[in-house]
């Protein structure tokens, strides 16, 4: 809740984070004090594009195993905050290690981004409460005929457990959250990125909940999730996601 704004004006209803491990949550590292000194907000290790140390092994000792980051999300953000020339200029590349090898800058620019978002009203919310995207082995499996080797589908959690954990986790808590934003009365579009978020809680679930009284809460058409597959790439979605923030700050 660090960084969500004092007149909270877009939601960005994203689907879930990655699963952070109890014993990090417990014992993990922590962002140095040496590093953005003038940050006051949670410094703890979480698998959440909300966190700096998240897709930071150059700062995590001992080094955690696939924390890469979110280079997709931060894109997103990106273009939320500075606009469609962000990402178009090449500038978004800052955010990632090949793109920027000085730590300190990096974490600069991804600091800048979530503290921008914040004085716009601009806030990134996950409708699962926990973290969905398990971090495990990748096995594969041999066809009972001919050679062909497939990906074996990831045991945890449960495939078919996905969308009613959406629901769950939006009604039990997601959905209230996100009504009290609109009763504030400053909420002026939620806009749900990705389908399967869009096909869990549905459109008329999320429209019921931001609709209180006269006041009318847009709710944007459904981009796919920054890390979808995209012929042609992502940068069109960007565009669109930037121009449609963009009517309501």
């Amino acid at each position: 809740m660090h960084w969500k704004p004092p007149k909270v004006k877009v939601i960005l209803l994203a689907e879930s984070h990655a699963h952070t491990p109890r014993e990090l949550v417990v014992n993990g590292p922590c962002l140095p004090t040496e590093y953005l000194p003038e940050f006051t907000g949670p410094r703890e290790f979480i698998a959440h594009v909300n966190c700096l140390l998240y897709g930071e092994n150059d700062l995590t000792s001992p080094r955690i195993n696939h924390n890469t980051g979110s280079y997709q999300f931060w894109q997103l953000l990106g273009v939320c905050a500075y606009g469609y020339d962000y990402y178009s200029s090449g500038r978004a590349k800052e955010l990632t290690n090949t793109g920027n090898a000085n730590l300190e800058l990096r974490l600069e620019c991804k600091y800048n981004i979530l503290r921008r978002l914040q004085s716009m009203g601009i806030w990134l919310l996950d409708t699962n409460v926990f973290g969905w995207y398990i971090t495990q082995q990748q096995e594969f499996v041999r066809k009972c005929t001919g050679d062909e080797v497939t990906r074996k589908p990831k045991q945890r959690p449960p495939t078919k457990m996905k969308m009613a954990s959406l629901v769950v986790s939006w009604e039990l808590y997601t959905k209230h959250v996100v009504r009290e934003a609109a009763e504030d009365g400053n909420l002026k579009a939620l806009i749900p990125i990705g389908k399967e978020v869009a096909k869990a809680v549905t459109l008329s679930r999320m429209r019921e909940t931001v609709n209180i009284g006269k006041k009318s809460v847009v709710v944007e058409r459904v981009p796919p999730a920054p890390n979808a597959w995209i012929e042609g790439g992502y940068g069109p979605i960007l565009k669109e996601i930037s121009s449609v923030v963009k009517k309501y700050i």
